[in-house]
């Protein structure tokens, strides 16, 4: 899908108008790089001929169906609710792994999506995070991204884990990885002409306002977008979120969760249903303990051995103190996850994490991606693509049932086809082994190398 073209100044006719467009309060005129481009048609209104039903303004363009349906509204000092011709059912605020996704996966349900991107070109701000050598790929519906594979597989069968910490370059954040940005601007570009999502790139989102009984607006300077739904995914920058009052700060300290092993297991595989997490605070003989956790600087998750979480803690004898170290001695605790981490537990317990699933305005304001990690009031580190992609998932679900739209895609579907698509002949199981010592043994050589020749 192409970017829409740069804005041009609109032909006024008598009595402060726009042609096509709605009012513009006061009568005054936008300056020519404020101006949103003549895009008034309805979305739909592409299937019976570029011209159907609107008035041409003098020296527009013609031929591009595509900038013509963007329902773009031209708004002056002071315009308010009565600018509004047509909606969008969904507008997502940032073009990013998460936000793409989800526009994707929303589109794909017949929804009218228009993505809106504050930089220059679509991901500019992506940076990256925890990627897995399964197909993850294909439970989304994706195409295969080629450009990541060679990356994720080396050092995949380098470290011999199931995942790998890769980055975008040139803004790395010095992890282990990293692969082309130009290579994740064609492909979530791909992603959105595949599903029809309309980009409208440079939109520098300001103010998000839900009326009671009318759309959610997404205005910037000198335009804005009216939605009956909106999903932000702008990532780790806080300050759109704090701004429009959605960022969840906490008073002081953290907090101590505990979930099931075996129930993350099951989720995992679309086998069961989501998790629940237990809070340590509102667990019976752990007021002492609650104490401590006050002190703690960041939420801390601990998954359990077992099928279930505890229901209480009281004989687990919790004292004041070192809450973690103690955790960490008990016979009945699996592992410790602390929300600084990043890698692939923090994207399975986060996706079971509630606070990440946060609903404002009812269900027409979703968050996605790093925007939902419940982080707030300190620098919140990337979670990753399997985040973004989780997240996105589960907006898109619920945005989908919010506007009465039948569900495309089940959990347990995307589970089997992972399964399917997963599954490794007996020739690789072995060749694995064989590929992962020959990376380490050259790697060792050119070592061995170096610090002779040196």
């Amino acid at each position: 899908m192409h970017p829409v073209a740069p804005a041009r100044r609109h032909a006024r006719v008598p009595g402060g108008r726009h042609q096509g467009l709605g009012h513009a309060q006061g009568g005054e005129a936008l300056p020519a790089e404020r101006a949103a481009p003549d895009l008034d048609a309805a979305p739909g209104a592409a299937d019976a001929g570029p011209e159907a039903g609107r008035a041409r303004v003098p020296g527009e363009a013609r031929g591009d169906p595509h900038q013509q349906r963007v329902p773009l509204i031209v708004l002056g000092r002071g315009a308010g609710v009565n600018a509004v011709q047509d909606a969008w059912d969904i507008a997502v605020v940032g073009a990013g792994f998460a936000g793409s996704l989800a526009a994707h996966d929303l589109a794909r349900r017949g929804l009218r999506v228009i993505v809106l991107e504050r930089g220059k070109q679509i991901g500019q701000e992506t940076s990256g995070g925890n990627l897995s050598d399964g197909p993850w790929w294909s439970a989304f519906g994706l195409p295969r991204p080629e450009f990541m594979l060679p990356v994720v597989r080396r050092d995949v069968a380098w470290l011999g884990r199931s995942f790998i910490i890769a980055a975008v370059r040139p803004h790395p954040h010095g992890e282990l990885s990293a692969f082309a940005r130009a290579d994740l601007d064609a492909y979530l570009r791909g992603i959105l002409q595949r599903a029809g999502v309309t980009l409208r790139e440079d939109f520098s989102v300001e103010q998000i306002t839900a009326e009671p009984d009318g759309p959610v607006f997404v205005r910037a300077a000198g335009a804005a977008v009216a939605a009956k739904a909106v999903l932000i995914a702008s990532g780790t920058d806080e300050e759109l979120l704090a701004r429009n009052g959605l960022l969840r700060r906490r008073a002081a300290g953290g907090r101590v969760f505990f979930v099931s092993q075996q129930c993350l297991a099951r989720r995992d595989g679309g086998e069961g249903p989501g998790c629940m997490l237990l809070e340590l605070q509102n667990l019976p003989g752990c007021r002492d303990a609650a104490a401590a956790v006050l002190r703690m600087p960041r939420d801390v998750i601990v998954t359990v051995r077992g099928a279930i979480a505890p229901e209480t803690l009281s004989d687990w004898s919790f004292r004041p103190g070192d809450i973690v170290t103690r955790l960490k001695g008990h016979p009945l605790i699996e592992e410790i996850f602390r929300g600084a981490a990043v890698g692939e537990w923090r994207t399975r317990i986060l996706g079971a994490y509630p606070p990440a699933r946060r609903r404002l305005h009812g269900e027409r304001v979703l968050l996605a991606g790093d925007a939902a990690l419940p982080m707030g009031g300190s620098h919140r580190p990337g979670a990753g693509f399997r985040w973004a992609a989780l997240t996105a998932r589960e907006a898109a679900e619920t945005l989908a049932r919010a506007l009465d739209r039948p569900t495309a895609f089940r959990l347990r579907a995307y589970a089997e086809r992972v399964r399917a698509a997963g599954r490794v002949p007996i020739r690789d199981r072995w060749l694995f082994p064989l590929r992962r010592f020959m990376a380490r043994a050259a790697h060792l050589v050119e070592k061995l190398l170096f610090w002779f020749t040196g």
